[in-house]
């Protein structure tokens, strides 16, 4: 288009903007961005704007940078992506879930410990009861034939 014809208020609001992200994104400072947006509304013609973006990436939004085509590799082996790590193998349970079972197993210790003592102790009475020993008296087989009398036996 011709540098020579008067910019609209829409196209400043363009530039603007175009000016707002390059201080976004930390190529200008805050007294330079300020200086050139008041010099965009400044503006009278199209040709008055490309000066305030000579020195930025991408041109000016009315007057964009041209792209050069990329060419193509120059020609030799191909590039070959290198293998993918292995991946590694999880063993076990992961920790996340060894977290939650420990604190679940230990608010059920500190709650419920009375039925905790009341279990250990049935498990040990009756992984206890063929260890004792006899002594004749008591209950069961023995001289009288598990009759439940006590004391010695008699003709």
């Amino acid at each position: 288009m011709n540098d020579e014809l008067r910019l609209s208020d829409a196209e400043r609001d363009a530039a603007s903007q175009a000016l707002g992200e390059h201080f976004a994104l930390g190529r200008l400072d805050a007294d330079e961005h300020a200086e050139r947006h008041e010099r965009i509304w400044r503006a009278k013609t199209r040709g008055d704007i490309p000066p305030v973006f000579a020195d930025l990436p991408g041109g000016s939004p009315l007057h964009p940078a041209r792209h050069e085509p990329r060419r193509p590799a120059p020609a030799g082996q191909p590039w070959v992506a290198p293998p993918p790590y292995p991946r590694p193998r999880r063993m076990g349970v992961p920790l996340p879930i060894k977290v939650v079972f420990g604190l679940v197993l230990a608010v059920l210790v500190v709650t419920h410990w009375p039925l905790i003592l009341i279990a250990l102790g049935v498990v040990w009475l009756f992984s206890h009861k063929g260890s004792r020993r006899r002594s004749g008296y008591g209950y069961g087989p023995g001289p009288h034939g598990g009759c439940g009398q006590r004391g010695p036996v008699r003709a």
